[in-house]
C-alpha cells in the first residue's frame, strides 16, 4: 500500500473507533479517545529489551561500556595454544602511513566483555572515556 492510502486507512479507522465509542456511552472528545489508544498500544507493544540481531557488530560503542564493572584477565590457554594472543580491538582501528591497519596483539580481554584490548592505555581508555 501507499503511504497516502495508509493515512487514509488510519483516519478511517479512529473515525470508527470513534462512533463505536460514543454509540457505547463514552464522553471523550476524538482526540482524547485518539491518545488513548496510542498510549495503550505503546504500553502493550513496548519491550525493554530488544532481541539480538545477526549481522554485522556496531560502530558505535556501547554505552554500557561506562556503567559496569571491567577488568582485565588472561586469555586461556588451549590445548593446542599454550599462550593464545588476539588482536586488540581498539589498536586495530588506527591506521599507519601507508593506511594499513596496525595489528597489535594482545593476551588480554575483558572479564565482562569478553572482548580483547591492550592492557596499557586500550583498556582504560576505552572503559572510562566517552569519545575514544
Amino acid at each position: 500500500m501507499k503511504r497516502w492510502t495508509l493515512k487514509i486507512v488510519e483516519v478511517l479507522l479512529l473515525y470508527v473507533a470513534y462512533i463505536l465509542y460514543c454509540k457505547s456511552g463514552g464522553s471523550r472528545s476524538p482526540k482524547q479517545l485518539r491518545m488513548e489508544l496510542i498510549e495503550k498500544i505503546i504500553s502493550e507493544n513496548h519491550r525493554d529489551q530488544f532481541s539480538a540481531t545477526s549481522g554485522r557488530p556496531s560502530n558505535s560503542p556501547s554505552p554500557l561500556r561506562l556503567t559496569t564493572e571491567h577488568f582485565p584477565h588472561v586469555i586461556p590457554a588451549t590445548e593446542k595454544i599454550s599462550n593464545p594472543m588476539r588482536q586488540c580491538t581498539l589498536s586495530s582501528r588506527k591506521r599507519d602511513s601507508r593506511g594499513k591497519s596496525v595489528r597489535n596483539e594482545t593476551r588480554y580481554q575483558c572479564t565482562e566483555c569478553q572482548v580483547s584490548r591492550c592492557v596499557v592505555p586500550s583498556f582504560k581508555n576505552y572503559y572510562t572515556k566517552t569519545n575514544i
